[in-house]
């Protein structure tokens, strides 16, 4: 799960060349896959977004709340839609309906982020080696991170004024 999280902050960084607005900007990549990809299965509309959520979810492996949802819906419907071109609907009873939605960028910006996230992963590796870090102390990227998150913070508002050889005790 962490690497979709990582996957759709990064495309949210690539197409808008900025940090996320808001947590929940984090899933609008996730959510507009999802409905094109309904689209694709002939899922075209339903009475409820609890739709939507079962398929993200069970898509992701995620369990995002319905107000999450509706939210990052309401978003999407705004960045899609057009005056002349309506291509996803959300209804005031929370019933929605998708007219001919493709959202194939996110798969060409999926492709380039993770071809990016294996070379920070080489690179990563090529720091353990270089620091003399067993490669069994972190298994990637992801948990040296999660791990050293307080050090690395601390690092980064100090920009470097420690090196970067601390984060591993």
């Amino acid at each position: 799960m962490n690497r979709i999280i990582t996957y759709s902050l990064l495309a949210h960084i690539h197409n808008t060349g900025t940090l996320v607005g808001g947590l929940i900007d984090i899933f609008i990549p996730l959510v507009k896959r999802s409905i094109s990809l309904m689209n694709r299965d002939g899922i075209h509309q339903d009475k409820s977004i609890i739709t939507i959520k079962d398929y993200t979810d069970r898509l992701y492996g995620l369990d995002i709340p319905l107000p999450v949802l509706k939210n990052v819906l309401s978003k999407v419907a705004g960045q899609i839609n057009s005056k002349d071109d309506v291509k996803f609907q959300l209804f005031h009873d929370n019933s929605f309906s998708i007219k001919d939605y493709l959202f194939e960028e996110f798969e060409e910006t999926i492709d380039e982020q993770k071809k990016n996230i294996e070379k920070v992963e080489r690179t990563f590796e090529e720091f353990c080696k270089i620091n003399s870090v067993p490669k069994s102390n972190y298994k990637s990227i992801f948990e040296f991170i999660e791990k050293n998150k307080r050090s690395l913070s601390r690092y980064l508002i100090k920009k470097g004024k420690f090196s970067a050889a601390r984060f591993l005790y």
